[in-house]
């Protein structure tokens, strides 16, 4: 049952190991630890490691076994959070199929896997926000975030697909109060980096209330304070989180009723 699974990703990553992929790892570690030139390996190194065998193992099917599914996105949050370089620097295809399982956090109908989800996206987006300030355009995910890397959407990249993941899951699914201000603290470096898309967002929104004009304006004065209300900057520090989350709390309280309604 589950509890044969309860190893989580390290005892799938166990499975792995004892077949012909698993052999290979282990020798290439025993070659690096025998190298004395070589660097010494860290532990986060090794778990991206284990991350990279697992992953194109992980189906939506495996994340239905809950206790496995919360140790993923568990671990997923620490390492986003604590090393996103690292996570960046993965393989194309390992990167995409990790976005794809952190969509499928975002959107889970568990509480606590939801937060661990957001922040996960949290970690991966303000870590892309402080990098693009330091080095321009291209920096943080790079060729990861590139037009056309989310998934079913061919014109934004992966950010901004996630970031219209989130605020659908705020406003249009069954999404308990208990998750805006996870979902703000990811919010906040997404809308900052991926403006346009946002501005579609909210276009799209409006546009679903324009045969309702009370609605309209309603919806489009807590835009407004979703993006200035309290003294909000452009910064992602732990006074402007304070500000983002009380502003997406009444965001979300005040557009509900409306999206709900139309």
């Amino acid at each position: 049952g589950i509890a044969g699974m309860g190893g989580g990703i390290g005892g799938m990553g166990g499975g792995v190991a004892a077949g012909g992929n698993g052999d290979g790892v282990a020798f290439s570690l025993a070659q690096l630890q025998q190298n004395p030139n070589a660097e010494p390996i860290d532990v986060p190194t090794v778990v991206l490691l284990g991350l990279d065998l697992v992953l194109p193992l992980l189906t939506e099917e495996l994340l239905t076994f809950p206790k496995l599914c919360h140790q993923y996105f568990t671990l997923l949050a620490h390492m986003l959070e604590a090393y996103p370089r690292k996570v960046v620097n993965l393989h194309p295809q390992t990167f995409k199929t990790l976005m794809r399982t952190l969509e499928f956090g975002v959107t889970h109908l568990d509480l606590e896997i939801g937060a661990e989800s957001f922040a996960a996206l949290a970690g991966l987006a303000a870590f892309h926000h402080r990098e693009v300030g330091k080095h321009g355009h291209g920096a943080g995910l790079g060729a990861h975030n590139a037009p056309g890397t989310g998934d079913g959407d061919t014109s934004g990249g992966v950010l901004s697909h996630l970031m219209k993941v989130s605020i659908n899951r705020l406003l249009f699914e069954d999404a308990s109060a208990a998750l805006a201000e996870p979902a703000a603290d990811a919010l906040l470096p997404l809308m900052l980096c991926e403006q346009l898309a946002f501005s579609q967002v909210a276009d799209e929104l409006l546009q679903g209330l324009a045969s309702d004009t009370r609605a309209h304006a309603a919806v489009t004065a807590a835009l407004r304070n979703l993006t200035t209300g309290g003294g909000l900057t452009d910064r992602v520090d732990r006074a402007n989180k304070r500000r983002f989350r009380r502003n997406v709390n009444a965001f979300v309280l005040d557009v509900r009723a409306f999206v709900w309604k139309n």
